[in-house]
């Protein structure tokens, strides 16, 4: 991801297990639980080669930061 150096944004790194799949551990979404946390964009690159983000990591996913902090 570019990094933002003129907004003085924090990257968060997400991290994709590739023993699972290249899907996301229950754990890692937890990073987001952080109040420094104020925005959340999603990238895949495409490499590894593209996958969807499985239907268990989406729905144990936050979909706001209302979710994430409840």
């Amino acid at each position: 991801m570019t990094r933002l150096n003129d907004y003085q944004l924090n990257v968060v790194n997400l991290e994709v297990d590739v023993a699972n799949g290249w899907q996301y551990s229950k754990k890692e979404p937890d990073k987001l639980r952080d109040p420094k946390v104020k925005a959340l964009f999603l990238i895949n690159p495409g490499n590894p080669p593209s996958v969807k983000i499985d239907d268990v990591s989406l729905q144990s996913s936050p979909t706001s930061s209302r979710d994430v902090r409840a």
